[in-house]
């Protein structure tokens, strides 16, 4: 529920928050860059929260999405959203402002983690798991 409003604002009075909707980078081509990667990934996250349609719930099983981006990650919408948070706030990054993306990225790694919990009571997501097994990053996590 910390994600959601009136909460995530309640934290947010608290835990820093740096990232920001127009970055500029340390130059032209760094920018460019990093925009279009940020472009891409706010599609992945457009395209997987499109997905999910209907069945998108927190915490009830409304069936199992299988179609892209979803066959490639179990969680693509988390962590393009979460990507796209720490690229824009390299330019402006300190301690303070990574700690407070540490803890909202903890918070989705978790949130990630309760709704494969309560999915996993499904034996159609069980198998979705041994053929998606990149719970993030394909290859890496």
């Amino acid at each position: 529920m910390i994600c959601y409003p009136p909460f995530n604002s309640i934290v947010g009075k608290y835990i820093p928050w740096g990232a920001n909707d127009h970055v500029f980078f340390w130059n032209d081509t760094i920018t460019i860059i990093l925009r279009i990667g940020i472009i891409i990934l706010f599609t992945i996250y457009v395209w997987a929260t499109l997905t999910l349609g209907l069945k998108a719930s927190n915490l009830t099983n409304r069936g199992i999405v299988k179609k892209f981006p979803y066959s490639i990650v179990r969680h693509p919408a988390y962590i393009s959203k979460n990507l796209v948070w720490w690229l824009t706030l390299l330019p402006v990054i300190n301690w303070k402002f990574a700690l407070g993306m540490g803890f909202w990225s903890i918070i989705y790694f978790y949130r990630a983690i309760t709704e494969e919990k309560h999915l996993s009571q499904d034996s159609e997501y069980r198998e979705y798991k041994k053929k998606v097994k990149w719970r993030f990053i394909p290859f890496l996590y």
